[in-house]
């Protein structure tokens, strides 16, 4: 028998309601929504940062970084030599701008950076600490996001 499946289940794993129906959005999206995305520079936007985690993830994905990682995956090459150069020209390109995007960001802020904008899950809190000090992490992990975005949005805007 199907177990009932709650409003807080749903918008825990990511679903929301919207005119057109009910959809599931990604953390970042949740994270923007819900306005945690304003904890940086007053200089710019939520809206700013939301574009700039949104660059830096097709980036990432464009760089084809998942293909390498999945254990025992093999991608299917073509024979037409034109094609396989253009398409390796392409992730090169991909990579290029995805490396230059991460040195823009300090090493404090990446990997908040990585976990919620490329992995899409949240960071994990310590176990044993209590709730007031799991809400200052958690609030220190957003600032930590912003003040890392707000790096990506000087890079993306340069360009």
């Amino acid at each position: 028998m199907p177990k009932y499946v709650t409003k807080k289940d749903c918008l825990k794993h990511g679903f929301i309601k919207t005119k057109s129906g009910i959809c599931k959005i990604t953390l970042l999206e949740r994270y923007y929504l819900k306005g945690w995305l304003e904890y940086g520079n007053e200089k710019y936007s939520a809206q700013d940062r939301f574009k700039a985690a949104e660059a830096l993830q097709q980036d990432y994905e464009m760089s084809r970084f998942m293909l390498i990682s999945a254990s025992g995956a093999r991608q299917k090459i073509d024979c037409n030599m034109a094609n396989g150069i253009e398409e390796l020209e392409f992730i090169c390109e991909a990579r290029n701008r995805y490396f230059e995007a991460i040195k823009q960001i300090p090493d404090e802020f990446l990997s908040v950076i990585h976990k919620i904008c490329l992995e899409g899950v949240e960071p994990e809190l310590p176990n044993g600490l209590s709730d007031r000090r799991k809400l200052e992490l958690s609030f220190s992990y957003k600032r930590d996001l912003c003040r890392g975005l707000d790096r990506l949005v000087q890079h993306y805007m340069l360009k």
